[in-house]
């Protein structure tokens, strides 16, 4: 909510919301998928991701790196403005 609070303008304010709720289903949504599966299912989940979590690692990283870098790319101007560059 802090960045609601430091949005400026209307548009500002929907995509910090936007970000925020894109956030929330990617963090929450795996962990919600995963506690509806039935017992059974639910274990052959974990198998798959004991088995793949090399792999799954390194994509969920790359997948960071590639959100931070957008991130990045897209608030630019602000960073440089609020270090006064």
């Amino acid at each position: 909510m802090v960045t609601l609070a430091i949005s400026v303008a209307v548009a500002e304010t929907i995509g910090t919301m936007a970000t925020f709720v894109v956030f929330a289903l990617g963090f929450g949504l795996p962990l919600l998928l995963l506690s509806v599966l039935a017992r059974a299912r639910q274990d052959s989940v974990v198998r798959f991701l004991a088995r793949h979590h090399r792999g799954i690692e390194v994509f969920s990283g790359a997948l960071l790196i590639v959100a931070g870098l957008w991130d990045l790319w897209v608030n630019w101007e602000s960073i440089l403005l609020t270090f006064g560059v």
